[in-house]
């Protein structure tokens, strides 16, 4: 059973987070247990264990953002080699260049906070380093921001001493209906 004081204490600190630009447009997040969001939704799943990686779409969306770049770096390279250019405006563009690529890179492929692999389990949820143990999970929920137009869910674990974690669900394609329905199968499985 979740402890709702502890579960609007998460909440409201979440809240005071929201840009006050968010704010005057009424966009709060909101906070639902995986249990009410999969009411209704019944699994039969026979693997012992679930990976959900993020979406592979994502990062084919900006495949063409890195050849242009990439493109756009040759091309200067040339222009400077072969007219031996001097002065400053190719280098720096150069530079710009190579920096917006990292950012793209790092951002698509290399970032933990948002490109990490969930295994759920019937003995619990492994995220990045951490296992979390059915008997050490207290609840499960959705934030979600809505009024939005991306998604923006994260998904929320409470421990049995009251910790929040809480991980981005932004590179994911399952809904978060399906994620909860996939949490609460495994619980109840460990149940069993």
């Amino acid at each position: 059973m979740a402890n709702t004081a502890s579960a609007d204490e998460f909440l409201e600190k979440e809240k005071r987070k929201v840009s006050g630009i968010m704010r005057f447009f009424g966009i709060e997040p909101e906070l639902a247990t995986t249990f009410s969001l999969c009411e209704g939704k019944k699994l039969s799943i026979r693997q012992e264990t679930v990976s959900i990686t993020p979406s592979w779409l994502n990062r084919l969306v900006v495949l063409p953002f890195i050849l242009l770049n990439i493109f756009s770096i040759v091309i200067l390279l040339r222009i400077m080699t072969k007219n031996e250019m001097s002065g400053l405006i190719f280098p720096a563009m150069i530079i710009f260049l190579l920096l917006i690529l990292f950012l793209i890179l790092y951002f698509t492929l290399f970032d933990k906070k948002r490109n990490y692999k969930i295994i759920i389990s019937k003995e619990g949820i492994r995220i990045l380093q951490d296992n979390f143990r059915w008997e050490d999970i207290r609840e499960t929920y959705i934030m979600s921001m809505p009024k939005t137009k991306t998604r923006s869910s994260y998904f929320v674990i409470q421990s049995n001493t009251d910790e929040f974690r809480k991980f981005s669900l932004f590179n994911f394609t399952e809904s978060d209906e399906k994620f909860s329905a996939l949490i609460e199968f495994f619980k109840q499985k460990n149940k069993n």
